[in-house]
């Protein structure tokens, strides 16, 4: 059962994981808990200072659905806000807004689909995002992968999406996996060795150097 400790734990959590991917040191970065001055904003990232604000009610609600989806991917899709602008003044780069949106969420639902969510598209953005979230996931993450969609069984219309690595890295893992996988022999026993109906583990215990108790 989640309380707003643990929440808090798993915020922490989720931003230094998504850090880790785009090198930033998220120990500098604070977490604010405080209710929202807009309507509908849940997470907002403060630009002078990098500090990430939660909403207080987005906090309340993960508590009492006991889910943490939609705030972990909030913390991803705020986390490559850092990221862009530490990129745009390192590179003297003008922000933009449009540009800069869609590959913030592209990059939420890449590491979330990397972690093996399945997540719904808003149908009225899979044109711009679609091609970003697969740019992420086998450029950035390197893992070659393509997506998947059904139609969701909720809400009409739109479509969840999982991850799924493309058939010839699912065939380079297996390959790897078996020219990796230790050869296991088992001791050679033949039918004149084994024991008699009565006994039958006679002469085959000492074979696996298990003593018998006398």
């Amino acid at each position: 059962m989640l309380t707003e400790e643990n929440v808090e734990q798993l915020v922490r959590g989720f931003l230094h994981e998504a850090c880790g991917y785009l090198g930033i040191n998220d120990s500098q970065i604070g977490i604010i808990y405080m209710p929202m001055p807009v309507q509908m904003m849940m997470v907002a990232l403060l630009k002078e200072s990098d500090d990430i604000v939660i909403d207080n009610k987005l906090l309340a609600d993960v508590v009492e659905q006991n889910t943490y989806t939609k705030l972990r991917f909030e913390i991803y899709r705020v986390a490559r806000e850092i990221y862009q602008r530490r990129k745009h003044q390192a590179e003297g780069t003008q922000e933009d807004i449009k540009a800069d949106t869609n590959d913030a969420y592209a990059f939420a639902y890449a590491l979330s689909f990397l972690n093996g969510l399945s997540l719904i598209i808003p149908h009225q953005f899979v044109d711009d995002w679609h091609p970003r979230i697969l740019h992420i996931l086998n450029n950035e993450f390197q893992e070659n992968c393509v997506l998947h969609s059904s139609p969701d069984r909720q809400f009409k219309g739109e479509f969840i999406y999982p991850a799924k690595k493309i058939k010839e890295a699912r065939q380079a893992e297996l390959k790897l996996h078996t020219a990796t996988k230790p050869v296991i022999v088992s001791p050679n026993i033949s039918k004149n060795e084994k024991g008699s109906e009565t006994h039958p583990f006679d002469n085959v215990l000492p074979q696996f150097g298990i003593k018998e108790k006398g």
